[in-house]
């Protein structure tokens, strides 16, 4: 039996921290409250969960935090919590909420100290957004992936993607009438209730995530009556995709909804087809069997070369190195298409292993270079041990960066994986950081040398307080977990001033250099190289 004591204490005890909880939320007048411990976890939790997610605050209590928020905003409630554990408090946010009409939310924090040697409490409010300011807004491409992958992830919450398509007539009256896009936007936005995230992958394309069962035909008639009110009588297509994976592993999934959304800006539906997606995602498994004996031969055979992009000191426009990109050649599809269609099958471990031989030729130890190696590979004791008996035992000049780390599963490999390139002095890059929120649980327990920042939230950033805010908050968390920061997709110096500014100390895009053979090598010619048909 307890003693009778300890109970007291401890009543006492809860009891102070109660009181604190409500100190601190006394600051803001929410609708949700949470308390949450330093891995982002809620341990508390009050208010109107019932009426925004139809489930007792009491059904939230052990889960992470980012899933209150919709997916594109997930990494930034992730985010806040080493932010709030470091800095005590949170500037005011707004967010958008995970319920179904991704309600907007001012998302604020306090840390409460708990006294003696105890962690301070960590209290969020979400608060109702003032009068006058308004969230709704069509997402850009990448944001809208970033909420799509999310959704797809979610099974709880089944998910229908509606691709939106004008004609020729259509996109060109946008280009040349640009006052039409406003009112198009407004149209998509419209009836929507909030529910849906609303995204433009191209020019006259839109993407729509909606509950299953929606009516995406309705929102073609729409767009077509906005049209036809400029006078332009376009024909509106649109196509609704089931983001159930039904028998594919989530890699397969993801990997599915990532070729329907690239082959749909790129080409509308006639690429959705091609990519075998067009009739749902479960259509790109008899895709990808068709083509995976094809995709391995391509690998084996060498058929790709490689370019190399520079990474340069922001403070003096040193190069500090070069990132390694693929490039299919002979017909062969974009890289980042192909390198899905290569994890998917299977095939992730043999196309890092090829392209890393091929960059450890290149640079021949004397230039540094950066390789990429998938989440998946991270993950393999078998691609581990093949790749250590590649690059050996002190590689020079050799740096790895890991992308999709969206896919880990298995962490203690990863881990593993980590600590054997520490052995080697080769340093470790997280790519596309930000892009998720797990990223910043792997920035705690990985500790890269580098985190990349991902180009979106670069591009946001000129133009929105907001997500200036979030890059000065990422490039402060990696430095505290001692990596230094690299921005991609610099384009302007007004984005390499800002980005220096916000802390970051590298860069990478168009500004500083475009894709090219590695300064001094001899770029590989290939002969006879085969035309696309013969992997497809």
């Amino acid at each position: 039996m307890a003693d009778p004591g300890s109970i007291t204490r401890s009543g006492g005890a809860t009891r102070r921290r109660m009181t604190d909880r409500f100190v601190a939320f006394a600051f803001a007048a929410a609708d949700l409250l949470v308390e949450v411990d330093p891995a982002g976890r809620i341990a508390f939790a009050a208010g109107a969960f019932r009426t925004r997610f139809g489930a007792d605050p009491e059904r939230f209590v052990g889960r992470f935090v980012e899933e209150l928020a919709a997916g594109e905003d997930r990494a930034q409630l992730a985010a806040a919590v080493p932010l709030l554990a470091g800095r005590g408090r949170l500037q005011p946010t707004v967010i958008r909420l995970s319920d179904p009409e991704r309600t907007p939310v001012v998302l604020s924090g306090l840390a409460m100290p708990e006294g003696g040697a105890g962690a301070p409490a960590l209290c969020l409010t979400f608060g109702p957004m003032p009068q006058g300011l308004a969230a709704a807004e069509v997402a850009d491409k990448d944001s809208f992936a970033r909420a799509a992958e999310a959704r797809l992830r979610d099974q709880d919450r089944p998910a229908m993607l509606g691709l939106v398509e004008l004609d020729g007539a259509g996109a060109q009256a946008i280009a040349e009438r640009p006052g039409i896009e406003a009112q198009l936007r407004a149209e998509l936005l419209r009836d929507l209730d909030g529910a849906a995230c609303v995204g433009e992958l191209a020019q006259g394309r839109w993407g729509v995530l909606q509950d299953e069962g929606a009516d995406v035909a309705a929102l073609a008639e729409r767009v077509e009556a906005a049209l036809r009110r400029f006078g332009i009588g376009a024909q509106v297509t649109a196509v609704a995709l089931s983001l159930a994976p039904g028998e594919m592993t989530d890699v397969q999934a993801v990997r599915a909804l990532r070729a329907a959304l690239s082959g749909f800006a790129r080409g509308g539906q006639e690429a959705l087809a091609k990519a075998g997606v067009a009739g749902g995602l479960s259509g790109f498994l008899t895709e990808l069997a068709a083509r995976a004996e094809g995709i391995g031969r391509v690998i084996a055979e060498g058929r790709f070369r490689l370019d190399y992009q520079p990474i340069l000191r922001l403070s003096d426009r040193g190069v500090h190195h070069y990132e390694a990109l693929l490039r299919p050649t002979g017909g062969l599809p974009r890289a980042d298409e192909f390198v899905s269609l290569a994890e998917a099958a299977g095939l992730a471990e043999e196309l890092d292993l090829a392209v890393l031989r091929q960059a450890l030729k290149d640079s021949r130890g004397k230039l540094p270079v950066a390789v990429n190696v998938s989440g998946l590979s991270a993950q393999s004791h078998a691609f581990r041990d093949r790749m250590l008996a590649l690059i050996g035992q002190e590689p020079r000049g050799l740096f790895i960066e890991i992308t999709e780390t969206a896919d880990f599963e298995h962490e203690e490999e990863a881990l593993a994986f980590m600590d054997a390139m520490r052995a080697r002095n080769v340093p470790v890059c997280i790519d596309d950081f930000g892009a998720g929120s797990a990223a910043f649980r792997h920035l705690r327990q990985l500790r890269p040398d580098y985190v990349k920042i991902d180009g979106s939230y670069v591009t946001a950033a000129t133009r929105q307080e907001r997500e200036r805010a979030f890059v000065a908050s990422m490039a402060e968390l990696s430095r505290a977990a001692g990596a230094k920061v690299v921005a991609e997709r610099i384009e302007t110096e007004e984005e390499a001033a800002l980005m220096a500014s916000l802390g970051v100390e590298f860069g990478q895009g168009w500004l500083f250099g475009r894709p090219a053979p590695l300064p001094g090598s001899i770029p590989t010619v290939r002969r006879n190289e085969k035309p696309r048909e013969v992997w497809e």
